[in-house]
């Protein structure tokens, strides 16, 4: 039961942020396949559009032949009714020939007509059937990216679903786990990695990565966020803020819910940066454009003022606060607030989980007698240790509503099984103690304490009401 309820308290951190992991691939993974199904969706639109037109072309086209075949009937009866007429021979020789001219100019306008006719139509059959063959490539193009795009994120789900799963089985295993030397195997992964995660907080990147293989680990560790909290952390050692500034963009939701303040700061240090490369003129204009529309509270806004009154001062200035914003200790300043805000997106305390239970540990133990100056130290009571003396010093003693008499001398408790024992000399010891030193003294013993030599018979019962 205890063991459930540090779980619960501990290893919060353990299932949240593979959970928040999860859960950013997912939303980044709904947009990615929105917007390829509207370019999907927009394609076939188009397409379908095309093909209207494709189909409305087809159909004046139809139109058109059999209104052409049909005026080709009606000319061709116009003429034999003409040449069958009878009165046609009452025309003089001049009517005919001119008739006849007529009816050849006719002729060829006609072929003129039906050969434009037909260019149109081989013209308007040759530019829907490419257009329409290029706009179904391009839905083929876009559906064959829609499905890998969509593989790709399937994948990242799932192994971000897969790391959830092996960690929650993990903490599982220890009410799945029977014998002793299964408890034992658990409980020394589980504090295997919370020395990792002690080791990626303090920067010892090497170390708490070879201590995860070894262990076999990794995936029920943070590796992946520290690594990435890492190469950013390098890139502002060494002033450049794009990634900082990137990972701020991605997470610009998330920073903005708990109100940080890193992306000012960023835009401020690339200000501060332009005047000491005396491009103040850029540097108005950086100023202009970022740090003006970020300035919303009237905190920031007494800040900004502050640094803009660095324009009138040199770098080599030696006045406060201008001379502390031209520093390059800035740069380390804004590595802690990186790292402050990346373990704050994921809700992750700034004290690592093996910090948390070794001061939780050291408080319980803790006693005043632990630091009594000329006081024997006990042996087994780890905040008497002098490597873990010093860390206990700032945490609150052990509050004990019930307290127990330890003897001195074996560290055993004093009860009615051990009643304790107090010699002339005021000093208490437990009984089983006392007939030790007897029995090797030969019925004779010396006070731990004092030195005094004493016998069994003078010790009396001490009775604690």
């Amino acid at each position: 039961m205890k063991m459930a309820q540090a779980i619960r308290t501990l290893e919060h951190s353990t299932l949240k942020l593979p959970y928040e992991s999860m859960n950013k691939k997912f939303r980044s993974t709904q947009k990615v396949l929105d917007r390829e199904i509207s370019h999907v969706s927009g394609a076939i639109a188009v397409l379908d559009t095309r093909l209207a037109v494709v189909e409305t072309v087809k159909e004046q086209l139809k139109d058109e032949t059999v209104k052409e075949q049909l005026k080709d009937e009606t000319v061709k009866n116009d003429v034999k009714v003409e040449n069958n007429d009878e009165e046609s021979k009452e025309d003089t020789a001049t009517g005919k020939y001119e008739l006849n001219g007529q009816e050849n100019l006719q002729e060829d306008h006609k072929n003129e007509g039906k050969d434009i006719v037909n260019e149109d139509k081989n013209s308007r059959k040759g530019v829907d059937n490419g257009s329409v063959v290029a706009l179904i490539d391009g839905v083929v193009e876009k559906l064959i990216s829609l499905k890998r795009k969509s593989v790709e994120a399937f994948e990242d789900e799932m192994a971000a679903a897969t790391c959830c799963l092996k960690r929650v089985v993990h903490l599982k295993g220890h009410d799945e786990v029977w014998s002793k030397n299964g408890l034992a195997d658990w409980k020394a992964k589980r504090f295997d990695r919370m020395l990792v995660d002690y080791f990626l907080r303090k920067n010892f990147f090497d170390t708490g990565i070879k201590l995860a293989e070894s262990s076999g680990i990794r995936e029920l560790t943070n590796i992946d966020m520290f690594i990435v909290s890492r190469e950013i952390e390098e890139c502002l050692r060494v002033g450049d803020t794009g990634p900082a500034l990137q990972w701020c963009h991605d997470n610009r939701s998330k920073l903005r819910r708990i109100k940080s303040k890193l992306e000012f700061k960023l835009r401020e240090q690339e200000f501060i940066e332009l005047i000491k490369g005396d491009e103040r003129l850029e540097a108005i204009k950086h100023a202009r454009k970022y740090l003006a529309t970020m300035a919303t509270e009237d905190s920031m806004l007494d800040h900004l003022q502050t640094v803009m009154g660095i324009l009138a001062f040199p770098r080599d200035t030696h006045i406060s606060p201008y001379k502390q914003l031209y520093s390059d200790a800035r740069w380390e300043a804004l590595v802690l607030e990186f790292q402050s805000n990346i373990l704050a997106l994921h809700q992750l305390t700034d004290d690592s989980v093996f910090s948390v239970t070794l001061q939780a540990g050291l408080s319980s133990l803790k006693t005043p007698h632990c630091y009594r100056e000329g006081s024997r130290r006990h042996p087994e009571c780890p905040v008497c240790n002098p490597r873990l003396n010093d860390l206990a010093a700032s945490l609150p003693s052990a509050h004990c509503s019930q307290s127990r008499l330890v003897c001195p001398v074996s560290g055993l408790p004093m009860n009615e099984h051990n009643a304790p024992m107090m010699l002339p000399n005021g000093r208490v010891y437990s009984y089983d103690s006392l007939q030790s030193l007897a029995g090797r003294g030969g019925g004779k013993f010396k006070c731990p304490k004092t030195g005094e030599e004493f016998v069994l018979e003078q010790a009396e019962k001490v009775f604690v009401m």
